[in-house]
């Protein structure tokens, strides 16, 4: 079956559409008054209602994913551990925790008959691992909500 350019029933193209999203700012209102008379005039180009938005149409919709494709979002890329590292250590809480740590490690030399520094060092080193955890935890919480959310919109 031979592709059928749809691109030519609208009133512009997907380059064009492209262009003009990744305009912000004053620039896409300029852009948008001056190349397409505003949003009343993309809706005309597009063949689209402005306020039903549109059809259910399944041909329609066909058509439309065959000119502009398919509205979806990139992935975004995941973080390597170095740099998961890095933001955990701008935490706030894994600061004070940090800093009450070696609080505790020098205190430990003050009074050295009634701890091991040992001890203060896994605290430390134990503050770290629990701070880590609960960052990284976090943001694998929200990742998981947001990968759960429906990605392309008809």
């Amino acid at each position: 079956m031979k592709a059928v350019d749809h691109s030519k029933e609208f009133g512009c193209t997907l380059v064009e559409m492209r262009s003009l999203m990744e305009a912000r700012g004053a620039e896409a209102i300029v852009r948008l008054s001056t190349e397409h008379d505003g949003v009343e005039g993309l809706c005309k180009k597009l063949k689209v209602d402005p306020v039903r938005g549109l059809s259910n149409n399944a041909v329609e919709l066909d058509r439309r994913r065959a000119a502009f494709g398919s509205n979806t979002i990139p992935p975004a890329k995941s973080k390597n551990f170095a740099r998961l590292v890095f933001d955990a250590c701008r935490d706030p809480t894994l600061i004070i925790l940090v800093a009450a740590g070696f609080v505790n490690l020098a205190l430990s030399f003050y009074e050295p008959e009634m701890h091991s520094p040992v001890d203060e060092e896994t605290v430390t080193a134990a503050a770290l691992v629990v701070g880590e955890l609960m960052s990284n935890s976090t943001l694998g919480r929200r990742g998981c909500r947001i990968a759960s959310l429906p990605l392309s919109v008809p």
